[in-house]
C-alpha cells in the first residue's frame, strides 16, 4: 500500500521569518502529498516549509541551501547534533517535484532548481526532517530541570564549538531540541536554526581582541585561544539561561532556584564581567567593520549590532537605545569604548545579573570599567602565555538512543525567530539598515 505524506495546516508547529513547521500527517491520495512512499513512519516527522518571495528568489535558495548543507552536516555528525532531513519537495506555482533526496537537493540545487524560479510562481520548499521533541521553554510539566540536562546542554554547546570552531550569536532554548526516550527522560540536545548569519569563528574574535590591544599599544600581546574558546561556550551559556529563566513560562519555582544555583557555581558575577570585558572589544571591533559599509554616515547604533548579536534584541531595557549612537567614526577608540561601557554593556550586565543572581554584587558602572577583581581586558592578554589544555573538550561517547516516537503535541517547538521575544518587541524579523542616527 502506497504511503502519502501531507501536512496539517492547522497544525503549525511553529513560525519564523520565513519558516514554519507543520505535523506531518498521512493523507489519502497523492494529489494532496507533498512526500510519497519513504518508508518512515510519520508520527515521528515534521515538515518544514520555506516560501521564496519577491525577485530575490535564487539569491535566498542560495542561503537555504548553504543552511540546510550546515544541518544535513551536522545531523550526520558523531554525536548527533542538528535533526536529520530525508527528503525536499518543491513546489513552483501548482507544479511539483517530489521526494529530492536531500544529498541530491544540496548538490544540485542552484542548477536544476534555480531555472524553476518565475517570478510570477509561488516557489515554496518542503523539507521532510526528523520530529524535535518539545523544546526546553514549552514543554508541559513535568519538566525536569536536573544535573542531566545542565550536563547535556554543555555537552551540545562544547561539540558544536568543537565541529564547527563558531560561536552561534543565536543559541537560545528556542533553538534547540531536545529527544527522550519512551519513558520521556532527556537523552540528547540537538540545535535548531544554525544560521551562519549568526556565527562569528574563534579565529575572528581572536584577531578582534588583539586589535584592539594593539591599538591600545599592547603591540607585543596577544589572547590566547583558551580564553576566547572559555569566552564563546560562556556566551552560548549566558544566552541560554538568561532566555529561559526570563522567559519561558513554564519554569517551577523548583526550576528556577535550581537553575540559579547552577548559574552561582558555573558563572560568579566576576566571570560574567570578565565575559562583558572581552565582549567589549569584539563591539568594537564589529562597529568599525560596520563602517566600511555604504549608508552608515559614520556611525553605527546599537540596532546595527543586534542582528549579528540578539542578545542586545533580547534584553528589553536596551530598546530604548536601540537607534542611539554606540560608535562613531570620529572618536578615538577610549571614547567609543566609554561609551559602549556606560550606556550598553552596563545594562546588559545589571538585566543579566538581576536575572541570574539573587543577590547582587556589582551594581554600578565602576565595576565594569575598573572592577576590583580587575576584570578587564587587559588582565588576560599575555605575549608568551603557556598553553593549557582546553577545559571545554567534547564528550563524543556514542550514545544509543531509544528514541520516543512524537506524536503532534510533543512538538511545541518554534524555529529560527518565533523565540521568547518580549510581547512589546514582536518577533524579530530582519531588517534593513535605518540612516536614522543620532548627531554629535
Amino acid at each position: 500500500m502506497s504511503q502519502f505524506i501531507g501536512i496539517d495546516i492547522t497544525k503549525e508547529l511553529g513560525k519564523g521569518a520565513y519558516k514554519k513547521a507543520y505535523k506531518a500527517i498521512e493523507v489519502t491520495n497523492e494529489n494532496d502529498s507533498l512526500f510519497t512512499n519513504t518508508g518512515l513512519n510519520v508520527s515521528s516527522l515534521a515538515v518544514v516549509s520555506i516560501e521564496l518571495k519577491n525577485n530575490k528568489k535564487v539569491e535566498k535558495l542560495n542561503k537555504i541551501i548553504e543552511e540546510i548543507k550546515l544541518q544535513n552536516e551536522y545531523a550526520n555528525n558523531e554525536p548527533q547534533l542538528a535533526p536529520k532531513i530525508y527528503l525536499v519537495t518543491i513546489q513552483y506555482g501548482n507544479e511539483f517535484l517530489k521526494n529530492i533526496r536531500i544529498n541530491d537537493f544540496l548538490e544540485n540545487g542552484i542548477e536544476t532548481y534555480s531555472s524553476l524560479i518565475d517570478a510570477n510562481k509561488l516557489i515554496k520548499i518542503y523539507f521532510l526532517e526528523e520530529l524535535c521533541g518539545p523544546t526546553p521553554g514549552k514543554k508541559q510539566q513535568p519538566l525536569i530541570i536536573d544535573d542531566n540536562f545542565f550536563r547535556l546542554v554543555d555537552e551540545l554547546i562544547d561539540n558544536l564549538i568543537a565541529k564547527s570552531n563558531l560561536l552561534f550569536t543565536d543559541f537560545n532554548p528556542q533553538n534547540t531540541c531536545p529527544q527522550y526516550d519512551a519513558s520521556g527522560n532527556l537523552i540528547n540536545i540537538m540545535a535548531l536554526d544554525l544560521d551562519l548569519g549568526f556565527s562569528y569563528s574563534i579565529d575572528q574574535i581572536k584577531n578582534d581582541i588583539n586589535n584592539i590591544l594593539q591599538k591600545k599599544d599592547y603591540s607585543q600581546s596577544e589572547v590566547d585561544e583558551n580564553i576566547v574558546i572559555d569566552f564563546i561556550k560562556d556566551y552560548m551559556f549566558i544566552q541560554f539561561y538568561y532566555m529561559l529563566l526570563k522567559y519561558a513560562t513554564n519554569l517551577t519555582p523548583e526550576n528556577t532556584d535550581f537553575i540559579k544555583r547552577k548559574i552561582e557555581v558555573r558563572l560568579p558575577q566576576e566571570k560574567l564581567l570578565k565575559q562583558l570585558s572581552i565582549f567589549i572589544p569584539i563591539i568594537l571591533m564589529y562597529c568599525s567593520k560596520l563602517l566600511q559599509t555604504p549608508n552608515t554616515n559614520n556611525i553605527v547604533i546599537l540596532n546595527d549590532i543586534q542582528y549579528k548579536f540578539p542578545i542586545f534584541l533580547y534584553v528589553p531595557i536596551l530598546s530604548l537605545y536601540k537607534d542611539i549612537a554606540i560608535y562613531k567614526k570620529y572618536w578615538i577608540l577610549t571614547e567609543n569604548e566609554s561609551y559602549l561601557k556606560n550606556y550598553i554593556m552596563n545594562l546588559l550586565f545589571n538585566e543579566i545579573a538581576s536575572v541570574f543572581y539573587n543577590n547582587l554584587i556589582f551594581t554600578d558602572i565602576v565595576d565594569i570599567v575598573n572592577p576590583e577583581y580587575k576584570v578587564n581586558l587587559e588582565h588576560f592578554a599575555s605575549s608568551a602565555s603557556k598553553k593549557e589544555e582546553n577545559p571545554y573538550s567534547p564528550i563524543n561517547t556514542k550514545k544509543e538512543l531509544n528514541k520516543k516516537e512524537y506524536a503532534a503535541e510533543d512538538a511545541e517547538y518554534n524555529i529560527d525567530d518565533d523565540l521568547f521575544v518580549p510581547s512589546k518587541g514582536g518577533k524579530r524579523k530582519r531588517k534593513t539598515r535605518k540612516n536614522k542616527r543620532l548627531t554629535k
